[in-house]
């Protein structure tokens, strides 16, 4: 088991899952230059209208990428493969032209909701921007679950140069503005968009099945509502917060999050590998034990990564922003275990996925909300940042608990919860003291020598957790690599 489906849980997140992170590693690569170009209250405006961006495409999308790879994979014929592909298409920009209307009509509105200044040139470049990542995210995730690996790189690559370039250019020209770097998202969508019409052009036909189109809807609504409730959790601490801390506080926080979504984009990647991993090994005889052994894997690698994480927080911190952020870091922990918890979300809802109840995240989500909800208004009047974090963390940690409940009814994996627990008790008190525990003044130095202390202690202790056949596999891999 360790070999066959460790090999083809690799293959799929070095195609999938690398490829996803690229454009997540060029936006951060790129984040200390328009962040040392704007001032606090330009980061400020910007880190509340990104979030907003990604709630109203959530909404549009309304599940139609997920629902189409899930209907397609049940098609017999080209002709079906081609109604489910448009059917979802075509409802897609039916909303997305809603959408639009709305935005660009009930502008003021939505911008003093945001508390941001009227006629904001940046909220309109929005509006273009939202069909854009819409519908380029219909093409990625054809691609993605169809195994069109080389399309889908050639995608990810496209949009990834298209930005980094846009916005070097912009830096070298003095013209670094937040409408401008909304002008470079929007260009990277674009890209993609074009070579998705280029090779799907075939699976286009102007129709729709209002049967079929009924059943997308049902199966996606689910979905569209969970990725909003998601996000929505993910964001609401900005909507919390602004107004009720300063400009500058608020830009320390959302950039401490943004940084910590190093993170989310490695965890991120991984989902976006697992799934179309999840959905071949569904059903057969040996997906309860590899599930189960996959998730302590997970959890062995996401506990490493985390502590040295933590260890160089600091010295990240300034490399992406500069030294006026550094306080940042005291909410990085929180941030962190929520995002590595989410990781674990792609395994508990296992079950819920088999059974085809997709409805059931909605319970997990309808609650979860309400915990977020219910931590960040009590916390955030007294506590600000600390409170919304950890209404971020322990929001996360629910979720996980409930989809594992849902799903055990349909499928019994027999997890390991004790080393499971472990690692992630390691995690966050390793994380504690690497964060809020100092061994030099000097953060280059201080990093190097915590950095240190997690490989010569962390990684020793991480291989003796595993199996006697893993660790003869993985010597016999640094064998031949050293050889």
């Amino acid at each position: 088991m360790f070999s066959g489906h460790f090999k083809a849980l690799s293959k799929d997140i070095i195609y999938y899952g690398i490829g996803n992170m690229l454009y997540s590693i060029v936006q951060f690569i790129t984040m200390p230059i328009v962040v040392k170009s704007f001032s606090k209250s330009q980061v400020a405006n910007w880190n509340i209208l990104l979030p907003t961006g990604i709630l109203l495409a959530a909404i549009v999308t309304f599940g139609m990428d997920s629902a189409v790879v899930r209907f397609v994979k049940d098609a017999k014929t080209e002709k079906e493969k081609k109604e489910i592909f448009s059917t979802g298409l075509l409802f897609e920009v039916a909303l997305t032209a809603i959408a639009i209307f709305f935005m660009w009509f009930f502008a003021n509105q939505f911008q003093a909701g945001l508390k941001l200044s009227s006629n904001n040139n940046a909220w309109y470049m929005l509006i273009l921007w939202l069909p854009s990542v819409i519908i380029a995210q219909y093409f990625q995730n054809w691609f993605k679950y169809n195994f069109q690996r080389s399309i889908f790189l050639k995608s990810i690559f496209a949009q990834s140069a298209i930005y980094m370039c846009s916005i070097v250019l912009m830096r070298f020209s003095n013209s670094l503005t937040l409408f401008n770097v909304i002008v470079a998202m929007l260009l990277s969508q674009l890209v993609v968009v074009i070579i998705g019409f280029f090779y799907c052009k075939k699976l286009i036909v102007f129709s729709i099945s209002k049967p079929l189109l009924i059943k997308l809807i049902w199966y996606g609504l689910p979905f569209m509502v969970f990725a909003f409730g998601y996000n929505f959790i993910a964001s609401i601490d900005r909507f919390m917060l602004k107004g009720r801390v300063s400009n500058d506080d608020f830009a320390v926080y959302t950039q401490a999050f943004r940084i910590s979504a190093i993170i989310s984009m490695v965890v991120s990647s991984f989902n976006f590998a697992f799934g179309p991993f999840l959905l071949s090994l569904l059903g057969k005889q040996e997906a309860s034990n590899t599930l189960s052994r996959l998730q302590t894997y997970y959890l062995m690698a996401m506990s490493f990564i985390g502590l040295c994480f933590f260890a160089a927080c600091k010295v990240i911190i300034v490399l992406f922003t500069n030294v006026d952020y550094i306080n940042g870091y005291k909410f990085i922990l929180m941030f962190v275990t929520g995002y590595i918890f989410y990781g674990l979300y792609s395994f508990a809802q296992a079950g819920i996925i088999h059974s085809r109840k997709s409805y059931l995240n909605l319970y997990i989500l309808i609650i979860s909300l309400m915990v977020v909800f219910f931590i960040d208004l009590f916390l955030a009047p007294t506590y600000k940042g600390y409170g919304t974090a950890i209404g971020f963390m322990v929001t996360n940690i629910i979720m996980v608990v409930l989809a594992s409940l849902f799903s055990a009814k349909y499928i019994s994996i027999a997890y390991n919860y004790l080393i499971d627990a472990l690692l992630l008790l390691i995690l966050f008190c390793g994380g504690f003291l690497l964060l809020f525990f100092g061994i030099s003044s000097n953060i280059y130095t201080d990093a190097a020598i915590k950095i240190s202390i997690v490989i010569l202690i962390a990684l020793p202790l991480l291989f003796f957790l595993l199996t006697k056949t893993e660790r003869l596999y993985i010597k016999k891999i640094l064998y031949k690599f050293f050889k």
